[in-house]
């Protein structure tokens, strides 16, 4: 098969690798003939390689030729890393095509039906079924492979904070001095509760994070509106002792939901309070290429409390209803439920206690397609951002 250069691209030989020679390049527009599609080497996030009938590879983001399928490429024997990534690189390709188009609320990667069994896929949620629904195809052709989908009527996500007047419920998490991650947190007039996330230290100030819808959402006027910066006379407090802390940072946007408060660790710690653990500081977290599908999880909310589950998708792009406005959040992790109104904010961790990510929302009521499920924001993408270590006390 006959493809075509985008770019300047050096051919390797031996692997798929930019550490293998490059004894030749291609100019943009010339042509090579492929004879296999594989993976080697990733490249801003595409992992897909051809080999060409000269016994050189190129990396496929250097060819313009990106949907057909080609003989012998099969997804479904990648490993579930390689097919994640794939899938990925997929999904960020039709992003623009599809997302918020003809009802689809959400585009991610995960198991297909949510069954590892079935394989890995792409996966759409639509508000309602409709003919334009139905023209989603199957599969997708992407560089190679034939990659599957799946489609998924799903009730309306929405950020988990909620009123503490209409729910009270004292957990452990909020017992004693200093209070652990995982308990209650008010904003400062009490109209809304969210779950403390963990104790971390930058530039030399110890704070504690939480979501910002749940206690700076004041200064978002309308869904269209981001924030990132300062954060002036804000005061949230802490369910147990009543006593106020000032919210000084904050970040809300596609990609970030968190605010700062200023405390000290006399105050809070980072003790994991889930009764799987035992006395357990959380003082490490995933990063991105070590998050797998089917990781189970540990969870601990204000509301909840502890609770189990799995990762079932990864990069999911899903609208969220916050304070009555639909805000579009990118690259969530989607679980099974672990959560309720009242527990956005909560640590998740893996078996070994390092820290997933922390809860922004879920859909609390199973649709004809879809079940109930949570959204975790990853704490690699805070942590890219903050520079910040989590304090070990």
């Amino acid at each position: 098969m006959k493809v075509v250069s985008n770019s300047y691209l050096n051919a390797r030989v031996g692997a798929p690798s930019i550490t293998t020679s490059n004894p030749s390049w291609l100019r943009p527009g010339d042509e090579i003939d492929i004879d296999s599609v594989g993976i080697g080497d990733t490249i801003e996030g595409n992992s897909i390689w051809y080999h060409a009938t000269n016994n050189c590879y190129y990396w496929s983001g250097g060819i313009d030729n990106i949907e057909f399928e080609f003989p012998g490429a099969d997804f479904s024997t990648l490993t579930a890393k390689e097919a994640v990534e794939v899938a990925i690189n997929l999904k960020n390709f039709l992003f623009d095509r599809y997302y918020k188009k003809n009802y689809i609320t959400g585009i991610g990667v995960g198991y297909k039906n949510d069954e590892p069994a079935d394989g890995i896929c792409m996966t759409f949620l639509v508000s309602q079924k409709t003919d334009q629904v139905t023209l989603i195809p199957e599969y997708f052709l992407f560089k190679g492979y034939r990659i599957p989908t799946d489609v998924k009527l799903s009730a309306s996500a929405k950020t988990h904070h909620y009123d503490p007047t209409n729910k009270e419920r004292c957990i452990l998490a909020d017992q004693g001095n200093p209070v652990h991650c995982g308990g209650r947190v008010l904003n400062g007039d009490k109209e809304i509760c969210g779950t403390r996330t963990l104790f971390i230290s930058k530039d030399e100030i110890n704070y504690m994070l939480t979501c910002f819808h749940v206690v700076a959402m004041s200064e978002i006027v309308d869904s269209t509106d981001y924030f990132f910066g300062d954060l002036q006379a804000k005061k949230i407090l802490f369910s147990a002792s009543g006593k106020p802390f000032q919210v000084s940072k904050g970040a809300l946007n596609s990609f970030f939901d968190y605010a700062l408060t200023e405390i000290t660790h006399q105050d809070m710690d980072n003790k994991f309070p889930h009764p799987f653990f035992t006395n357990t500081l959380i003082v490490d977290y995933y990063r991105k290429d070590e998050l797998e599908l089917g990781l189970r999880l540990y969870s601990f909310g204000a509301t909840s409390g502890p609770q189990t589950g799995i990762i079932n998708h990864v990069s999911f792009d899903v609208d969220l209803m916050a304070h009555d406005t639909i805000r579009s959040y990118k690259g969530l992790i989607r679980t099974t439920k672990i959560s309720e109104p009242g527990d956005s904010g909560s640590p998740v961790v893996g078996v070994n206690g390092k820290l997933i990510g922390y809860v922004v929302g879920g859909v609390e009521t199973a649709s004809e397609t879809d079940d109930t499920c949570s959204y975790l924001i990853p704490w690699y993408n805070v942590a890219d951002q903050l520079d910040f270590k989590i304090i070990n006390v």
